[in-house]
């Protein structure tokens, strides 16, 4: 009997520890300087598990899911990725990532042959739907930050893009902040980031179309590629509404996923979403 508790007390104590809830926290900075980088991405190499730092570079992620094996890789778009082994972590200590210098695209359109047009859904239709950031159910939760919405758009012809434009239905917020994000889409779901700079912006407008000059960002987009806009909420002090409208269709392609970093999920249709390009 005497052995029997012995080994219950083990089991037990086992697994306790498989079970406990992992914290891992510190705070981003930039190489070489003492500058904090706002909203990096913390997550879980080869899991979907992630967080987003917020505006002063600070993060705790927390999960019974990651383990001694595993690595946390710390990086932000225009940054090297950090990996550092799950072993080797110290909680509260320093990160610091460094600078990935933008590559230039050599790609060139000449000026007596460019063409305006727009890529996407320019409007909302008959069938229209809300698409929500956020529902007034959801508001209690802790987990907001970093959550995204997005569609999926077909390029037909080599490009640069000029603007990002959607249509706001409900926009409870005074101010929201968001991140504006593109990815290739693999599996029908999007997979690797293709623009790798930090658009993030802030809006204020309560409904109605909303534009976004993304000149300076020299964004090209290669013929023949699909590729998913998403747009992420960085707003970490606020809990409201916000809604952007859509379209039902008969394939799919709306995105979200409600973690940050999380697991896609598609469904048929598409958010009232488009670009501005030149070709």
């Amino acid at each position: 009997m005497k052995n029997f508790g012995l080994i219950v007390l083990a089991l037990l104590m086992l697994f306790s520890r498989a079970s406990s809830q992992e914290v891992f926290n510190g705070v981003v900075y930039e190489y070489g300087t003492n500058s904090v980088v706002p909203y990096a991405m913390v997550y879980v190499k080869g899991k979907e598990i992630g967080i987003i730092c917020d505006q002063n570079g600070k993060f705790s992620l927390e999960s019974n899911k990651i383990f001694a094996s595993d690595s946390i890789i710390i990086t932000s778009l225009g940054y090297y990725k950090e990996l550092i082994a799950v072993n080797d972590w110290k909680n509260g200590e320093d990160i610091f990532i460094k600078i990935n210098p933008l590559q230039i695209n050599e790609a060139m359109i000449t000026a007596n042959r460019t063409k305006n047009r727009k890529i996407g859904i320019t409007g909302a239709g008959i069938k229209m739907l809300y698409i929500p950031l956020f529902m007034k159910q959801e508001l209690a939760k802790n987990d907001l930050l970093g959550r995204e919405i997005g569609v999926a758009l077909k390029i037909k012809d080599d490009c640069y893009v000029k603007k990002l434009n959607f249509f706001i239905a409900i926009n409870k917020y005074d101010n929201i902040k968001l991140r504006a994000l593109f990815y290739d889409i693999i599996d029908d779901k999007p997979a690797n980031l293709i623009v790798d700079k930090d658009i993030i912006f802030d809006v204020d407008k309560k409904n109605g179309w909303y534009s976004l000059d993304l000149t300076e960002y020299n964004i090209y987009l290669e013929k023949g590629k699909q590729i998913a806009v998403t747009l992420m909420t960085l707003d970490e002090t606020n809990r409201n509404e916000f809604y952007i409208y859509g379209r039902l269709l008969k394939q799919p392609g709306l995105f979200r996923r409600d973690r940050a970093l999380g697991e896609w999920r598609s469904s048929n249709g598409g958010m009232v979403l488009y670009l501005d390009v030149q070709h």
